[in-house]
């Protein structure tokens, strides 16, 4: 896709972040690891397009949302806690 595109629908608040790498393929794409750190690198802290929360957001509440992944999503008692810890530096 085109970089003007990429940020056009990436700034929609309705946009989610994903992937498509599948992590059973034999040599699977480098995105399946890489899609979220780009994001953030880059939308967020290099072109400040979305901001941290958001892109969060868009990563993990909002998907687990639009796919009604039940549980999942927010950091709430009693739900699955899918947790990643990072340094934003």
């Amino acid at each position: 896709m085109h970089e003007d595109d990429v940020c056009r629908v990436l700034s929609h608040p309705r946009s989610m972040i994903g992937s498509d790498g599948l992590p059973h393929d034999k040599h699977p794409h480098p995105r399946l690891w890489g899609a979220f750190p780009r994001v953030l690198a880059r939308y967020w802290r290099e072109m400040g397009l979305i901001s941290m929360e958001q892109a969060v957001h868009k990563m993990t509440g909002l998907s687990a949302r639009n796919f009604r992944l039940h549980e999942r999503g927010e950091v709430r008692a009693g739900w699955f806690a899918d947790l990643v810890v990072f340094d934003p530096e």
